[in-house]
């Protein structure tokens, strides 16, 4: 006869046998959290969403079923994404969720909103606080006078249209028709504490900071040994601005024999010697 204790212990284990699966489920959908305010009807035509999931996770976004662009948390879960388009005036809605995992999910975002037009700047809000009446929309700013801040302007065009935007940065280093090593480093400077997309070839492969002096460096270590062109733009809500002055420069084994690992780096050809 089955001690009376075995049976609500084989129970247990039962139970743990059967929330097996579901646990793991939830471990591989983390959930998205929306911390900025989303209000029923707002102005702002280019909102910018933020809020918290696991550390180093991908949030993608959605608008009306189409996906509008994605979000890494940074070490700490947080996450930051502006609209890269002005949303058009009526019902939208909004679906938030983490990358690989099911975007219909219990764990994930979905929030219903409408925007409205705007008459005057009273009625516009968060990062589009002036109202551009003859387009009737909401947005940062529509000229360079409306920026505050040294040296900064007003975006007219791109991704970050209608906001307000530092300078684009610009890379030192390589100068143009120069050699770069293959281990050195991409320089340039730009607006104190600014986020920079480093573009190689007009394609972003980086994200840097620049320091307080509004200096930036990365390490071009891996790329392809041949002629690139390098440049810079700056990072505003998340969104890469338009880029700074390029510069073609060849990308060499070594440009000096620090490279080459006590051996030498022949002249002319930048190889090390065998």
């Amino acid at each position: 006869m089955p001690s009376p204790m075995r049976a609500p212990f084989a129970l247990f284990v039962a139970s743990l046998v059967c929330l097996a699966p579901a646990a793991v489920r939830a471990q591989a959908a983390p959930p998205v959290q929306l911390l900025s305010s989303l209000a029923p009807t707002t102005a702002a035509r280019r909102p910018v969403w933020s809020g918290l999931t696991e550390p180093a996770r991908t949030v993608v976004l959605s608008l009306d079923g189409r996906i509008l662009g994605s979000a890494r948390a940074d070490a700490h879960g947080r996450w930051v994404f502006a609209s890269p388009l002005d949303l058009t005036a009526g019902a939208h809605h909004l679906g938030a969720w983490v990358s690989g995992t099911d975007p219909l999910g219990d764990n994930a975002v979905r929030r219903s909103f409408s925007v409205a037009g705007c008459t005057d700047a009273s009625s516009c809000e968060g990062a589009t606080p002036v109202c551009d009446a003859d387009a009737s929309l909401c947005r940062a700013c529509r000229f360079d006078a409306e920026c505050a801040g040294e040296g900064s302007r007003c975006a007219l065009s791109g991704p970050t249209r209608g906001m307000c935007v530092a300078p684009p940065p610009v890379v030192t280093v390589p100068a143009a028709g120069s050699a770069l090593d293959a281990r050195g480093l991409v320089m340039g400077t730009a607006a104190p504490n600014a986020s920079v997309a480093i573009l190689v070839d007009g394609g972003e492969v980086a994200r840097v900071l620049a320091d307080e002096r509004g200096t930036f460096a990365w390490s071009a270590a891996g790329l392809p040994r041949a002629w690139h062109e390098f440049s810079a733009a700056v990072v505003e809500s998340g969104l890469v601005g338009a880029p700074g002055p390029s510069n073609r420069a060849i990308v060499v084994e070594c440009v000096d024999d620090a490279a080459c690992g006590g051996r030498r780096c022949e002249p002319a050809r930048f190889v090390c010697a065998r």
